[in-house]
């Protein structure tokens, strides 16, 4: 029997069906809000952006971050004189300059969680902490708000800004001025107002300026001067602290022009050095980092210490403090030969000295072969030759395997991005490994490389140093196990991988999500292997890599590309493993 329904039965049954897909509708979106707390994994409390997406939904939604102001961590209490710790935030992935009483201190790269530290040798006194995010040009992008910090118990004289505090050779007795001004600028340095050493920046806009230090009587100040014979800048009239300490060399004593290192011969009861200092103050020494003794200065400005020390290489640091046992000064360290003759600072006492050039030797060890290469492909090779001295920091052909070939066909074909990527591989000065553990190296180019360590190894940027200490005649060489990539260009956001997820992943489909500059181009490897395909990072910012994996422990990296193919930025490997 068949029953037929009225108009009015079926208007109400298609409202019941509505009704139910609207019911439905509302269960899926309570669903949905239910489980953005989750991991693709099934594990709640990491946000739905994460380096790893489910393999069913492939879900590769990634927040855009917000650009951070960096900051500063002021202490809670007043940290004592010497190797201050400092720390902070900033823009994830961004180089930080940290600037005392407005001088450029230090500089350090963030964490993609937005962290920075470092940490400054500081005398007693009360300093005006700033942090600068820079380019690659070293353009200010950001600045944090000034924060007053007390270092010990005294006050310290202001420093002029915009320039690198100044050094002292304890060997010549001279004061080093440096900095870093517009290129053809001519640099003063006056003592009462009186000119007391200049020089013209170089095309880089460096300068160094010696003078002695019986020559600053009183005040000091710095100008630097345009070729049109304007006044562009000028520091605050300063006063310095303390002399340092400085070294009278006994006539036997000999200086490698090369390198700068002291030869002295020994005797069965050791050394003896002695040397200059301000009346009344303690000379206190550092031999290879460790206490090497003290000794008050007279009143006729004399010092003098014997050292217990067999035939060797080490390195010497000088330093004056009050009676009260505050460091006031520092001498840059110096490396002293002990032993006669003239061994080649940084080797075994008795070996000869280095006869080759950095780029010499980088021509005469394998292991350097692809980075001789690309040096002369970006014509940098010839800077290698110069006098110096500089410190090169050398990536082996291991490094540059790491690197996707198309990252390294684009730089071999773009020679002035290729330049400016090896020339932050140069540092000026000669810094040897022990050096490096009170120094942050300013490079050709101006900008400054970032010392640290982690457990015992030692780290520029994020590159390990796996050898240290390899002489040239003008300079020395540091092996490095990866490329050190200049700071972006203002604006210009770096590659981060998102690592706010679980560090382990079940399944084998697995997607990558990152930020980075819109419109360029995204390379990710895992273990140096092409994972999935190249992508282009959305005007929003993100962009997502997916591809098959196994089971196993992997490293992540990601290769940020201009339009032209070259190098941008690496972003930092974030660690997963896959089951």
């Amino acid at each position: 029997m068949f029953r037929y329904h009225t108009d009015e039965e079926i208007r109400r049954y298609d409202l019941m069906k509505l009704g139910v897909l609207l019911l439905l509708l509302l269960l899926l979106a309570l669903a949905w809000f239910a489980t953005r707390g989750e991991t693709t994994s099934g594990q709640p409390g990491v946000e739905a952006a994460t380096p790893v997406a489910d393999e069913t939904t492939g879900d590769t939604t990634s927040p855009m971050p917000t650009l951070r102001v960096p900051a500063i961590n002021v202490p809670d209490t007043s940290p004592p004189a010497g190797n201050v710790p400092l720390s902070g935030t900033a823009e994830p992935g961004s180089q930080v300059v940290v600037l005392i009483n407005d001088q450029p201190a230090t500089a350090a790269i963030t964490g993609v969680d937005g962290a920075w530290s470092a940490s400054i040798i500081l005398p007693a006194g009360d300093y005006t902490v700033k942090v600068q995010t820079v380019d690659n040009l070293g353009n200010v992008v950001s600045e944090s708000q000034p924060a007053t910090i007390s270092v010990g118990s005294e006050t310290s004289a202001e420093a002029p800004g915009g320039f690198s505090p100044p050094g002292f050779d304890p060997v010549t007795g001279d004061y080093i001025f440096s900095g870093t001004v517009a290129p053809g600028s001519t640099v003063t340095v006056s003592s009462n107002g009186t000119v007391v050493g200049s020089a013209v920046a170089d095309e880089s806009g460096n300068f160094f300026i010696t003078v002695p230090a019986e020559a600053i009587t009183g005040e000091v100040q710095i100008e630097v001067i345009d070729p049109a014979g304007n006044v562009v800048q000028q520091s605050e009239p300063y006063k310095l602290n303390a002399r340092p300490p400085s070294l009278n060399l006994s006539p036997d004593a000999i200086i490698d022009p090369g390198t700068g290192a002291v030869s002295v011969p020994t005797t069965p009861t050791g050394i003896v050095l002695n040397g200059s200092g301000e009346p009344g103050t303690q000379v206190d020494l550092l031999v290879n980092g460790e206490s090497g003794g003290s000794a008050v200065v007279d009143a006729g400005g004399a010092w003098s210490l014997p050292l217990n020390l067999p035939a060797g290489t080490y390195t010497v640091q000088l330093d004056t403090l009050d009676p009260g046992g505050a460091l006031l000064s520092s001498a840059d360290p110096v490396v002293i030969v002990v032993g006669g003759g003239t061994p080649q600072a940084g080797t075994p006492s008795g070996e000869p000295p280095a006869e080759q050039t950095i780029a010499g030797v980088l021509a005469a060890r394998p292991e350097f072969s692809t980075l001789l290469s690309v040096l002369q492909t970006a014509g940098v090779v010839d800077k290698l030759n110069e006098p110096g001295p500089f410190t090169a920091f050398a990536p082996t052909n291991d490094a540059f395997a790491q690197l996707p070939q198309r990252v390294i066909d684009g730089l071999r074909a773009n020679p002035q991005a290729l330049s400016e990527v090896l020339q932050y591989h140069i540092a000026l000065g000669r810094y040897l490994a022990s050096d490096l553990a009170v120094v942050q190296p300013a490079t050709v180019n101006g900008r400054l490389l970032t010392v640290s360590r982690q457990g015992d190894l030692k780290l520029v940027n994020d590159a390990v140093v796996t050898e240290t200490d390899i002489m040239a005649t003008n300079g020395v060489i540091h092996a490095i196990d990866r490329i050190l990539v200049p700071p972006l260009a203002e604006g210009v956001r770096p590659p981060i991988i998102d690592s706010s997820g679980v560090a382990t992943f079940t399944g084998t489909f697995l997607t990558i999500v990152g930020t980075g500059e819109p419109n360029r181009t995204i390379l990710v490897e895992l273990n140096g292997e092409a994972f999935g395909q190249p992508v282009v990072v959305s005007p929003e910012g993100t962009w997502s890599v997916s591809g098959d994996v196994t089971p196993g422990e992997y490293q992540i990296v990601a290769y940020m590309l201009d339009t032209n193919e070259s190098l941008l930025g690496i972003a930092r490997p974030v660690t997963l493993l896959v089951q």
